[in-house]
């Protein structure tokens, strides 16, 4: 029976690859959208870390090579573990220079995770058969699918549709006091705020409500505090993340994210920009079978079920208000929701809690069918149809090979190039118009400088060389008749530090003006100068918290190891 069991599985989740394979094969033959919103971002984002990442850089928080090669503090804000995934594949892709092909394929093995996963999560409250049809549909919604990958190559984002139905996997397996369930969502809770910070705002309180919604009433309280202590202790492990990204946010211009009130002209159903045909077409197709999947619960669905229905039902009706002009008092009040910028992105959660529901509903679709079964049918045909062909039609206009445009792709591989950082990312130390600007400063630099355009001498009169220059530390050789400033083509940021390698002196670093550069005061003489970067204070307070997090997590698996094992040992004796 056990091994009749693992094929039964083998064969639903072969379908589900399959389905996956079928419906990413765009970009596994061709790499990341060319043409998307962010595809290009994100190709400049993954060349630089896993350059760096393969040189040795454990966690590439400064990227060298951004900027015309003046450098980016990216990784301090940005979630990394999209691309230490996608860097595993790095060795087999040696011509694939900026990552496309890489990035293609580690978005294909997204989109199959979402899938499986979503069946390891569904076939717990349904039967198989309704699981593999929820979760194929999972992967195929227009939000998830169509827009997440060949609209916007949204990586991040993309890779979150993996980890939610994880998350809320280990969250029965923890209502249901399963063996190492607690570690397991820690774990998996940890890799969604690594993945996407924003999504784990709006998405953290689910797995509390699936938890209270999943356990009998004398066991409710427990249930949850087990599930928020998990989620606390992934919190913590991801600390050295997420503590440098919020608390340094003065050093670039994150104010681009919620000036003028960006996120207003986004609402669907609106007046604003963000009111496209599409996204509300879409948007009210997956609220229809929500709806219509609800009513057929609600008349179907007994007990844990039915209980289970009418919480999805509510988070899915919450992501839509929230979508809306109506909710904009909730986003005044709650600050840390414009950093969202696009209330759209509530259309995860929509995407989400869509797919129990018509597992649900699958599960209880049985022969004689009443109308709204028939109805659930029809709109579940008709609404995948349109959805299919509305996501290869933007398939095919996101490739050079497909639907060739000179022009676009010309712009586009100089940004490749060149590296640029995106507004929001930009140092504040740069006063000479940001980063757009790097090209032109680039040429001014190697006006004034060695052939390498990397360091020059301004404030006195002298010689520089380079010696070494590498991510972790370069060095610098000056011979200098009086005390002055050695410029370094990388932008400021806090982290910088520099001393003269014989004398083990600590020099000043600052700004340079107008250009916010590393700039080194040096006094006379013949030296060499060692300039390197070093974790900041948050770095490391978030670095302390993740270590006392995983203290906690070893713990936490040996208490339920020990627990699991008394309360097998009397039957085992």
């Amino acid at each position: 029976m056990h091994k009749l069991g693992l094929l039964l599985n083998s064969k639903y989740l072969l379908v589900i690859v399959a389905a996956g394979a079928l419906l990413a094969l765009p970009a596994l033959l061709y790499g990341i959208p060319f043409y998307s919103d962010d595809g290009i971002v994100h190709a400049i984002y993954y060349s630089r870390f896993s350059q760096q990442l393969w040189s040795g850089d454990i966690y590439p928080r400064w990227l060298f090579g951004m900027n015309c090669g003046f450098g980016s503090p990216t990784f301090y804000f940005y979630p990394p573990l999209p691309y230490y995934l996608t860097s595993l594949i790095k060795p087999l892709f040696a011509s694939d220079a900026y990552g496309l092909r890489q990035l293609g394929l580690s978005a294909t093995v997204a989109l199959i995770s979402s899938g499986v996963f979503s069946w390891l999560w569904l076939s717990q409250i349904t039967s198989r058969r309704a699981a593999l049809l929820a979760s194929v549909l999972y992967m195929l919604m227009p939000y998830h699918l169509a827009y997440d990958l060949y609209a916007r190559a949204a990586f991040a984002e993309f890779w979150v549709f993996a980890w939610m139905p994880l998350i809320l996997y280990f969250t029965y397996a923890v209502a249901r006091s399963q063996k190492h369930s607690m570690p397991c969502l820690a774990l998996v809770f940890a890799a969604l705020m690594f993945t996407h910070l924003l999504t784990t705002l709006i998405f953290s309180p689910i797995p509390l409500c699936y938890a209270a919604c999943l356990a009998p009433a004398e066991k409710r309280w427990t249930t949850t505090g087990k599930t928020a202590l998990a989620m606390t202790i992934g919190a913590g492990l991801s600390a050295i993340f997420w503590l440098p990204s919020i608390t340094t946010g003065n050093f670039i211009h994150l104010d681009f994210i919620t000036a003028d009130s960006i996120y207003s002209r986004w609402f669907l159903f609106g007046l604003g920009k963000g009111s496209s045909l599409r996204y509300v077409w879409f948007a009210l197709e997956v609220s229809t079978l929500v709806l219509v999947a609800f009513l057929v619960c609600r008349l179907k669905c007994l007990g844990d079920q039915k209980r289970q229905a009418k919480l999805w039902a509510i988070v899915a009706a919450w992501s839509l208000f929230m979508m809306t002009p109506l909710s904009k008092p909730i986003w005044i009040l709650v600050f840390p929701l414009q950093m969202l910028q696009f209330p759209w992105r509530f259309n995860t959660l929509l995407t989400l809690a869509a797919t129990p529901l018509l597992a649900l509903a699958f599960d209880r679709l049985q022969q004689p069918l009443i109308s709204r079964d028939r109805l659930l049918i029809i709109l579940v045909v008709l609404f995948s149809i349109h959805w299919a062909q509305y996501t290869f039609a933007r398939a095919w206009s996101a490739y050079p090979a497909l639907s060739p445009d000179q022009e676009s792709t010309a712009r586009r591989f100089k940004q490749l190039q060149e590296g640029p950082e995106v507004p929001q990312f930009q140092v504040r130390s740069a006063q000479s118009g940001g980063t757009s600007a790097v090209p032109a400063l680039l040429q001014e630099m190697q006006k004034q400088c060695d052939a390498s355009g990397k360091t020059t001498i301004i404030g006195g009169r002298g010689e520089v060389a380079i010696e070494r220059w590498t991510w972790k530390e370069m060095d610098l050789r000056i011979n200098n008749s009086v005390p002055s400033q050695v410029v370094v083509s990388q932008f400021y940021y806090p982290g910088w530090v520099a001393q003269l390698r014989d004398e083990q002196v600590e020099l000043t670093v600052v700004a340079s003006k107008p250009h916010g550069l590393v700039s080194i005061i040096v006094p006379a003489g013949n030296h060499i100068i060692v300039l390197r970067r070093q974790p900041i204070p948050q770095e490391r307070a978030g670095q302390a918290i993740s270590a006392v997090a995983l203290l906690s997590l070893l713990l936490l698996s040996i208490w339920q190891l020990m627990r699991h094992g008394r309360s097998v040992s009397p039957t085992g004796s």
